[in-house]
């Protein structure tokens, strides 16, 4: 159930867009962009829209919040200011569609024998289908290139094609999900993103040993899925920190400005 929910709330309550965020995007844009401007901008933090305007204030040729384009206005989900990065969604939405999937196949696996019954089971094999399908949408929202969701894709396309096979391989499936997860994860190293490769492959490292040691009992699957919730934020944060994210957190920022009292210019002023 996490899975299903906690992608979608982050999501619609805007929790792809932060303050630091935007200040690392701003930085890319103006070049000089600092932390000062955080500072400069310390009496606005009790409100969203003006601290993002204050930021924004702080590079003119970005604040312009009578011509702001593609706002969202929604009493239900007062953070969305606007759409989030295509990476994000794509994320999102990869999680989100396996998660059905994954709780058939529990609910289903409380009833079959420990076994074969379990690992030839059609709710276990789409369990898996849906594990790759997943990663599949992850290799774009970690990239925000065509390209790497292409190849992404072909390979877990091959993967999901396995489950389909009459004879069920373990072994074959473990080291087709390693090669899955190594996909996702390689392009952190290459743009030198070293720590949340460390924090994924070190989650993922404990919880296989939780899954196949199982040094808690009956409680060490649920253990299993509980040291892996992380996992998707980190994603996440991988995915916003993109430069093909920017637009997107910079007009974020600009819909949140538009959308409150603009700060007096003497107000404003007074901080610099």
């Amino acid at each position: 159930l996490p899975n299903i929910f906690l992608p979608i709330g982050y999501v619609l309550k805007g929790m792809w867009m932060s303050e630091s965020l935007l200040l690392h995007h701003l930085s890319r844009a103006t070049g000089t962009l600092t932390s000062s401007a955080a500072d400069n901008c310390e009496l606005f933090r009790d409100s969203t829209p003006k601290l993002y305007e204050c930021l924004l204030r702080q590079n003119g040729d970005l604040y312009n919040p009578i011509h702001v384009e593609g706002c969202i206005d929604n009493s239900l989900f007062p953070m969305l200011f606007s759409y989030p990065p295509l990476t994000v969604l794509a994320i999102a939405f990869g999680i989100a569609t396996h998660a059905p999937f994954s709780i058939l196949y529990h609910l289903n696996a409380a009833k079959l024998s420990p076994g074969l019954e379990q690992l030839e089971h059609w709710s276990r094999r789409l369990d898996h289908i849906f594990i790759h399908w997943g990663w599949a949408w992850i290799s774009f929202g970690v990239t925000g290139n065509l390209k790497y969701f292409s190849m992404g894709a072909v390979f877990n396309a091959y993967c999901i094609l396995q489950q389909f096979k009459h004879i069920v391989v373990p072994k074959r499936n473990q080291i087709l999900m390693v090669l899955a997860m190594a996909i996702n994860v390689m392009p952190m190293i290459s743009r030198g993103d070293l720590q949340p490769f460390i924090l994924i492959v070190s989650l993922m490292v404990f919880s296989s040993w939780l899954f196949a040691s199982y040094p808690l009992g009956p409680w060490s699957h649920a253990a299993f899925h509980l040291s892996m919730l992380p996992i998707p934020f980190i994603f996440f944060s991988c995915a916003c920190m993109l430069p093909s994210s920017a637009d997107h957190i910079i007009r974020a920022a600009q819909c949140a400005a538009a959308s409150a009292p603009s700060l007096e210019s003497e107000e404003y002023l007074n901080l610099l």
